[in-house]
Formats: C-alpha cells, sequence, structure tokens
C-alpha cells in the first residue's frame, strides 16, 4: 500500500474528520480548553493529512487575509527564538493558534452549508448553555461555578473572551433571523438573541 493509495482514503473521510473536529471545537469553546485544543490540533492534522498542498497555498497566495493571518503567527512562531519570555511566547502562540483555523478551513475541503449550520446551531447552542449556567451560578449561587462577582462569571477564559464569544453567537443567530425570516424557527432565535 502505497502513501498516495493512503491519502484517497483519507479523503473520503476527510470531510467527516472535520465536520466532527469543528463539532468540538464549537461545543467546548466555552466549557473546555483540553478539548478546544484537541478540535483544533484535529483540524490541523484533518488539513495536513488531505494532502494538496499545491491548491491550499494558492488559495492562501490568492487569500490575502490568510496569508496575513499565517505571516503573523509564523512572525511569532520566529519571535519566540529572541524572547526573554519564552513562557509567555508560548502562551501567546497558543491563543493565537486558533487562527491557523481560518485558512486551514478555507483552503481544505469545505463542509456543505447543511454541515456548516449545524456547527453553529451547536456553538450557539454551548454559548447558550454557558450562559445560563453562569447566570444560574452568579444569581442563585452553587457549587458548580462558585461565582462571587461578575469577573468570574466565565466558565472557561475570561468574562472578556465569553463576551466576544456570546457576540459571535448573537451575530450568528441575528444572521439566521435575517437570513430564515419564515423559519418555524424565528421566534427560538429572537427569545435566544433577548437571553
Amino acid at each position: 500500500m502505497d502513501i498516495s493509495s493512503i491519502s484517497e482514503k483519507y479523503r473520503k473521510i476527510s470531510k467527516d474528520v472535520n465536520f466532527f473536529a469543528l463539532l468540538l471545537v464549537a461545543s467546548s469553546l466555552f466549557f473546555s480548553r483540553f478539548l478546544i485544543s484537541i478540535g483544533f490540533i484535529l483540524v490541523v492534522f484533518n488539513w495536513v493529512a488531505e494532502g494538496g498542498f499545491k491548491k491550499k497555498f494558492e488559495f492562501i497566495n490568492k487569500n490575502k487575509s490568510a496569508f496575513y493571518i499565517l505571516l503573523l503567527w509564523v512572525f511569532h512562531l520566529i519571535g519566540l527564538a529572541y524572547t526573554e519570555n519564552l513562557e509567555g511566547g508560548i502562551f501567546d502562540i497558543r491563543i493565537k493558534s486558533f487562527l491557523f483555523i481560518i485558512p486551514a478551513y478555507g483552503s481544505g475541503i469545505l463542509l456543505s452549508n447543511k454541515r456548516k449550520n449545524i456547527v453553529f446551531y451547536v456553538y450557539i447552542l454551548s454559548a447558550l448553555i454557558a450562559s445560563i449556567i453562569s447566570s444560574l451560578s452568579f444569581y442563585i449561587g452553587n457549587d458548580f461555578a462558585s461565582i462571587e462577582d461578575l469577573g468570574g462569571i466565565s466558565l472557561v477564559g475570561g468574562n472578556l473572551y465569553q463576551a466576544i464569544l456570546i457576540n459571535i453567537a448573537i451575530s450568528l443567530l441575528c444572521f439566521f433571523l435575517i437570513s430564515y425570516k419564515k423559519s418555524k424557527y424565528s421566534l427560538i432565535y429572537f427569545v435566544t438573541i433577548i437571553w
């Protein structure tokens, strides 16, 4: 069995691997740094395992924003050789590593609209669940999160991190509300935005 046949077999399942990895990231952004890391590692692994690098680099070359995102990330990697604070530099790389997912997703095998919407819905649902848990923990109080002030309301990361992610979820809900005006889910979108 040669490498090209293995690569060809992998391409048949790479859409499913990509879908699973994005679902993992979308569902864990509010709850688990470990699962977020696993999801991102799967996305990067899938991008490499798919092959077709010539096509991918053509995409990155044509898409200037993807090129600059990767360039920023590469500069950060190079900067690790010169920094006196290696621990802070590695932390910064970890924080910015999610930027790699944008060109990796755009230049790899894309999801169908149906699967993309499922990833968005899972993301919105996880944002809703996290905001409900955080709100209940703050206002009612329990041992699960033990939040004493609003600065600690986020389950993972800081409160600014969670606020940005919730704003993205609200933007997605607004998009669905505007795009699917006559959808049977419009009321659910609206109520979730208000929450």
